[in-house]
């Protein structure tokens, strides 16, 4: 039996905090904006930070955990978590939010990736399934944590909402202590570490400026984009995917709120959305897992739906049945795309490249949210309507669509080739 099911309730466990905290920033958008007297774009780029640059350090953090112990990133990742977290509470300018949010971003960075690479070693033949279901924690947080955030801040103020969300982030640390791979898959890694610092004694014996290049190169997972160009079309998409998703998390309950929903029922759109983010991740490891489709193919179909809705979101209005309606589809189709990106990665790209490709592909994915989050922010503050900033969410979606055909077309085209 591969892995231990231990290992994935705790993962659920972590995801359930990390998303569920992530995507309760759309409720405090508001409340923070006024008190910090910060523009949207501004704020919308900060609040990005937390979850962009905990994957944007992931080719750091996942090499860390490759050559250290991955429980120790996991438990100082948990600890750095309550910390930025809890001193958000008591900062006075966006600037300042800046600061604590990066302490919060790095510790998300260690706490992240370094679990998603212990699914894969754990479970390599039915990783789509496990990392579904593990995945399913982090939608499971984004339908339960909003509402109860709503409620804190207006019980607390969002200062005390924040202190208290750090209490539950600090959870991470025991859910990390009790994650571990079979002994058999630790000593893989440390065969291949060992012998991996041998062959670095030897290149740096013969040159050790090449060897410095050459390590850094590695380190970073570079050597992908040098070993095959064709990958950056496919890391591109990832690019796009975080600013789409980021954007829509952050800027959802704002959006709903200027065009006239009151503040209870736009938070609880996000609840909606959350809704359709389970779901969608519930049920789609088991449409892979009996091969009723490809993930190349779901890719494709949700791909259109989110385009869609994202222009049909233009024409309608203040109907917060259809608000919800969209909100359902855009968190179904996004939270399942996002989860399966890794999953075409594989159907596309050679095994030997996977995990080099999931590593990078974080980084860009926590890239595009950063710049989703400004381009989506200053849109509003140029027009002072977020209707703009959604049809641009919808091109951007077309834009992953057709890019990720484009790279599936070349893959083809290069095989039949060879």
């Amino acid at each position: 039996m591969e892995g231990s099911w231990v290992l994935v309730l705790t993962v659920f466990a972590t995801f359930f905090i990390e998303m569920g905290t992530v995507k309760s920033f759309g409720v405090l958008f508001n409340p923070m904006q006024e008190s910090l007297l910060s523009s949207t774009a501004q704020l919308g780029t900060v609040l990005g930070m937390t979850h962009s640059l905990g994957l944007l350090l992931a080719p750091l953090t996942g090499n860390i955990a490759r050559t250290f112990d991955h429980r120790l990133c996991v438990i100082t990742g948990g600890g750095l978590l309550f910390v930025g977290c809890f001193v958000s509470a008591f900062v006075h300018n966006v600037y300042q939010l800046a600061i604590t949010l990066t302490i919060t971003g790095i510790g998300l960075s260690l706490a992240y990736i370094p679990q998603v690479l212990l699914l894969l070693k754990a479970f390599p033949t039915r990783f789509s399934l496990i990392f579904g279901i593990a995945g399913a924690g982090g939608s499971f947080g984004m339908m339960v944590c909003p509402p109860i955030v709503e409620i804190l801040t207006n019980t607390y103020g969002w200062r005390g909402a924040m202190m208290i969300s750090a209490a539950m982030v600090s959870h991470v640390f025991a859910f990390g202590a009790l994650q571990r791979l079979p002994k058999t898959e630790y000593a893989k890694l440390k065969v291949t570490s060992t012998a991996e610092s041998s062959a670095e004694k030897r290149k740096g014996a013969s040159s050790c400026l090449r060897g410095l290049v050459s390590s850094i190169i590695r380190r970073l997972s570079l050597q992908l984009c040098i070993a095959n160009p064709r990958v950056l079309l496919h890391l591109t998409t990832w690019l796009l995917l975080g600013a789409n998703f980021h954007a829509w998390v952050v800027f959802l309950v704002p959006h709903a709120t200027t065009r006239g929903i009151g503040s209870t029922e736009a938070a609880f759109l996000s609840t909606v959305g959350g809704i359709g983010h389970f779901i969608g991740r519930v049920i789609h490891p088991f449409i892979l897992d009996y091969k009723i489709t490809t993930a190349f193919g779901m890719f494709l179909t949700l791909s259109v739906l989110n385009t869609l809705s994202f222009f049909v979101d233009r024409v309608v209005g203040d109907n917060c049945t259809a608000l919800m309606f969209l909100a359902f589809v855009n968190g179904g189709a996004i939270g399942t795309i996002n989860l399966i990106i890794i999953s075409v990665s594989k159907e596309i790209y050679e095994e030997r490249y996977h995990v080099d490709i999931f590593v990078l592909g974080n980084c860009l994915f926590g890239a595009g949210e950063i710049l989703g989050g400004y381009l989506a922010g200053g849109m509003y503050d140029l027009t002072r309507s977020y209707s703009a900033s959604f049809l641009s969410l919808g091109v951007m979606s077309a834009l992953t669509l057709v890019m990720t055909i484009a790279d599936r077309l070349a893959s083809q085209c290069s095989s039949e080739h060879d």
